[in-house]
């Protein structure tokens, strides 16, 4: 696969920024990793804070369409860590509605899926903790 160019867009945590992922690098140069800023964080500091999804996710896809031409979602990944993840997703699924095509890959870290919904974990004492650990391990393995 010589010369494909895939890109990886990176979507960090609430409080993070793209630094985030500055170390993420291929040795064969065939995956380009490309972090994006959130407004009000880290080289955008100076921008507004977004109060909703909807606006966060479409000042990210216009940055994305504009900044890297993302014409058509071939060899286009995303990778997204906590709230990243629901960002990351949340793209993918607007892309895919606006434009009728799926990303590569959506690669989601620290964050269960849309339809897994994890119980409330009482962490009020040792035994209360155990319990609820072993109640979620127990849904993990039936599902």
């Amino acid at each position: 696969m010589k010369g494909l160019n895939k890109k990886l867009f990176c979507f960090p945590y609430a409080g993070g920024s793209a630094s985030f992922y500055r170390e993420w690098k291929f040795d064969n140069n065939e995956i380009e990793v490309i972090p994006l800023e959130y407004p009000g964080h880290g080289s955008k500091y100076c921008e507004p804070l977004c109060d909703r999804m909807s606006a966060l996710t479409d000042i990210l896809m216009e940055e994305m369409q504009t900044k890297y031409q993302i014409n058509s979602l071939k060899n286009i990944s995303f990778f997204g860590h906590s709230m990243g993840a629901i960002v990351a997703y949340e793209i993918a699924a607007k892309l895919e509605e606006r434009y009728g095509n799926k990303v590569e890959q959506l690669f989601i870290s620290s964050k269960s899926s849309p339809d897994y919904k994890v119980d409330q974990i009482d962490c009020s004492n040792s035994n209360n903790l155990k319990q609820s650990l072993k109640k979620s391990g127990e849904q993990t393995r039936s599902s």
